[in-house]
Protein backbone atom coordinates (compact mmCIF):
# COMPACT_ATOMS: atom_id res chain seq x y z
CA UNK A 1 0.00 0.00 0.00
CA UNK A 2 1.09 3.55 -0.46
CA UNK A 3 1.23 6.82 1.38
CA UNK A 4 -0.74 8.44 -1.47
CA UNK A 5 -3.62 6.00 -0.95
CA UNK A 6 -3.54 6.59 2.79
CA UNK A 7 -3.64 10.36 2.30
CA UNK A 8 -6.58 9.99 -0.10
CA UNK A 9 -8.47 7.83 2.41
CA UNK A 10 -7.73 10.38 5.14
CA UNK A 11 -9.05 13.19 2.94
CA UNK A 12 -12.19 11.21 2.21
CA UNK A 13 -12.57 10.54 5.94
CA UNK A 14 -12.27 14.26 6.70
CA UNK A 15 -14.91 15.06 4.09
CA UNK A 16 -17.22 12.38 5.48
CA UNK A 17 -16.67 13.66 9.01
CA UNK A 18 -17.49 17.22 7.97
CA UNK A 19 -20.68 15.95 6.30
CA UNK A 20 -21.72 14.20 9.51
CA UNK A 21 -21.14 10.72 8.07
CA UNK A 22 -19.23 9.48 11.08
CA UNK A 23 -19.32 5.76 10.28
CA UNK A 24 -17.94 6.43 6.79
CA UNK A 25 -15.27 8.68 8.28
CA UNK A 26 -14.29 6.02 10.82
CA UNK A 27 -14.04 3.41 8.08
CA UNK A 28 -11.96 5.71 5.85
CA UNK A 29 -9.50 6.46 8.65
CA UNK A 30 -9.21 2.76 9.47
CA UNK A 31 -8.58 2.00 5.80
CA UNK A 32 -5.93 4.74 5.66
CA UNK A 33 -4.13 3.22 8.65
CA UNK A 34 -4.13 -0.17 6.96
CA UNK A 35 -2.78 1.37 3.72
CA UNK A 36 0.10 3.17 5.37
CA UNK A 37 3.57 1.79 5.90
CA UNK A 38 4.27 1.52 9.64
CA UNK A 39 7.41 3.66 9.43
CA UNK A 40 5.45 6.82 8.51
CA UNK A 41 4.94 7.73 12.17
CA UNK A 42 3.76 11.34 11.83
CA UNK A 43 0.96 10.53 9.38
CA UNK A 44 0.12 7.41 11.36
CA UNK A 45 -0.33 9.54 14.50
CA UNK A 46 -2.62 11.93 12.58
CA UNK A 47 -4.68 9.01 11.27
CA UNK A 48 -5.07 7.45 14.72
CA UNK A 49 -6.11 10.82 16.12
CA UNK A 50 -8.73 11.22 13.38
CA UNK A 51 -9.96 7.66 13.92
CA UNK A 52 -10.22 8.34 17.64
CA UNK A 53 -12.23 11.52 17.06
CA UNK A 54 -14.67 9.68 14.80
CA UNK A 55 -15.05 6.90 17.37
CA UNK A 56 -15.50 9.44 20.16
CA UNK A 57 -18.29 11.15 18.24
CA UNK A 58 -19.91 7.77 17.61
CA UNK A 59 -19.92 7.14 21.35
CA UNK A 60 -17.35 4.33 21.05
CA UNK A 61 -15.33 5.53 24.01
CA UNK A 62 -13.27 2.41 24.61
CA UNK A 63 -12.22 2.22 20.94
CA UNK A 64 -11.58 5.97 20.92
CA UNK A 65 -9.38 5.68 24.02
CA UNK A 66 -7.27 2.97 22.35
CA UNK A 67 -6.87 5.06 19.19
CA UNK A 68 -5.89 8.17 21.17
CA UNK A 69 -3.27 6.11 22.99
CA UNK A 70 -1.92 4.91 19.63
CA UNK A 71 -1.80 8.53 18.40
CA UNK A 72 0.21 9.47 21.47
CA UNK A 73 2.49 6.44 21.05
CA UNK A 74 3.75 6.45 24.62
CA UNK A 75 4.41 10.20 24.70
CA UNK A 76 1.33 11.79 26.29
CA UNK A 77 2.51 15.37 25.81
CA UNK A 78 3.24 14.91 22.09
CA UNK A 79 -0.25 15.75 20.80
CA UNK A 80 -2.41 18.25 22.66
CA UNK A 81 -5.74 17.33 21.05
CA UNK A 82 -5.25 13.59 21.57
CA UNK A 83 -4.36 14.09 25.22
CA UNK A 84 -7.30 16.47 25.70
CA UNK A 85 -9.85 13.96 24.45
CA UNK A 86 -8.11 10.96 25.99
CA UNK A 87 -9.03 12.56 29.31
CA UNK A 88 -12.65 12.87 28.17
CA UNK A 89 -12.67 9.17 27.20
CA UNK A 90 -11.21 8.15 30.55
CA UNK A 91 -13.92 10.06 32.35
CA UNK A 92 -16.67 8.67 30.15
CA UNK A 93 -15.41 5.17 30.98
CA UNK A 94 -15.18 5.99 34.73
CA UNK A 95 -11.40 5.67 34.65
CA UNK A 96 -10.95 8.57 37.05
CA UNK A 97 -7.41 7.80 38.19
CA UNK A 98 -6.23 7.66 34.56
CA UNK A 99 -8.10 10.88 33.82
CA UNK A 100 -6.45 12.61 36.77
CA UNK A 101 -2.98 11.40 35.72
CA UNK A 102 -3.47 12.54 32.11
CA UNK A 103 -4.97 15.84 33.28
CA UNK A 104 -1.81 16.53 35.30
CA UNK A 105 0.32 15.80 32.23
CA UNK A 106 -1.93 18.00 30.10
CA UNK A 107 -1.74 20.94 32.49
CA UNK A 108 2.04 20.61 32.88
CA UNK A 109 2.50 20.53 29.11
CA UNK A 110 -0.22 22.83 27.77
CA UNK A 111 -1.73 24.77 30.66
CA UNK A 112 -5.31 24.65 31.88
CA UNK A 113 -7.52 22.06 30.18
CA UNK A 114 -10.13 24.02 28.21
CA UNK A 115 -13.01 21.99 29.69
CA UNK A 116 -11.87 21.84 33.32
CA UNK A 117 -12.72 23.89 36.35
CA UNK A 118 -9.57 24.84 38.27
CA UNK A 119 -8.49 21.83 40.32
CA UNK A 120 -11.59 19.82 39.42
CA UNK A 121 -12.64 17.11 37.00
CA UNK A 122 -16.32 18.00 37.42
CA UNK A 123 -16.83 19.89 34.15
CA UNK A 124 -14.84 17.29 32.23
CA UNK A 125 -16.99 14.53 33.68
CA UNK A 126 -20.14 16.42 32.66
CA UNK A 127 -18.83 16.88 29.13
CA UNK A 128 -17.94 13.20 28.87
CA UNK A 129 -21.48 12.28 29.95
CA UNK A 130 -22.98 14.56 27.30
CA UNK A 131 -21.04 12.65 24.70
CA UNK A 132 -21.87 13.50 21.15
CA UNK A 133 -20.37 16.96 20.81
CA UNK A 134 -18.54 17.10 17.49
CA UNK A 135 -14.81 17.11 17.92
CA UNK A 136 -13.01 17.77 14.67
CA UNK A 137 -10.30 15.70 12.98
CA UNK A 138 -6.94 17.17 12.04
Amino acid sequence: MSRTEAVQSNTWGNQSFAAGQLEAARDAYQRAIEQLEPDDQELLADLYENLALARLNLGQLDAALRAFLRALDGEPSSRQQSLRYLIVCCLGLSRYEDAQRYLQIYEQSFGKHPDAQPGSLRSLTERARLGRSLWQPT
